[in-house]
């Protein structure tokens, strides 16, 4: 049972178990459809996953820094490409590797760069009477 921190007026309870869970987002996977290595896009993602997997393993070797889980927050890819978005999956299936968290401790909520809006756009013109959520109704 938890042992926690009751304030004055009793009702938050503070426990001294904590949870790290690193959140990284904006991963912009671009141009990989294109199987081309020469696009600006390539280069800077690539520097970024340098700099990225370098600083976190920095942190985990020398800093002794432990993570429980890895949120991946959206916009993954550029234009929702299905090239970019097995390249941005198996980055993150090592990234999540190298920082030590299991794949059933990742959770990805994609943003609306992971969205192939024209298939949707599409899909809406061949079946306007199905039945859309949307958030007005």
């Amino acid at each position: 049972m938890d042992q926690g921190h009751t304030n004055s007026g009793g009702s938050i309870k503070m426990s001294e178990e904590y949870s790290n869970i690193l959140v990284i987002s904006d991963l912009h996977f671009d141009d990989y459809a294109s199987g081309e290595d020469t696009g600006k896009c390539l280069l800077l993602d690539r520097e970024y996953r340098n700099g990225l997997t370098t600083h976190f393993q920095r942190r985990i070797t020398q800093d002794g820094m432990k993570y429980d889980a890895l949120l991946v927050c959206g916009d993954i890819t550029q234009r929702a490409q299905k090239p970019d978005l097995e390249v941005a999956l198996e980055f993150l299936a090592k990234f999540s590797e190298l920082i030590k968290v299991p794949k059933d401790k990742v959770l990805i909520a994609p943003g609306n760069h992971d969205i192939n809006w024209n298939e949707c756009s599409r899909e809406h013109e061949e079946n306007p009477d199905a039945e859309w959520n949307t958030l007005d109704g």
